[in-house]
């Protein structure tokens, strides 16, 4: 089975938060924390949850913005 590579955009903070609690209080259109877990909707996984947020993953630091 032959398998293709897609561009799929999203939009994450530039910080290191995926979801940050202090101001300006970014939060990733991808991020979830429906029970109080907090993930990637992206698959994304190494989430740190601190007191000053959840830090993104290593992969999701790496992307590259597009232009």
């Amino acid at each position: 089975m032959a398998k293709k590579i897609v561009l799929y955009k999203i939009k994450v903070p530039d910080s290191k938060y995926c979801w940050e609690h202090l101001p300006p209080h970014e939060i990733c259109e991808r991020f979830d924390n429906e029970g109080g877990h907090s993930k990637c909707e992206m698959g994304f996984y190494g989430l740190k949850d601190t007191d000053k947020g959840v830090i993104k993953s290593p992969e999701c630091s790496k992307l590259q913005e597009a232009v």
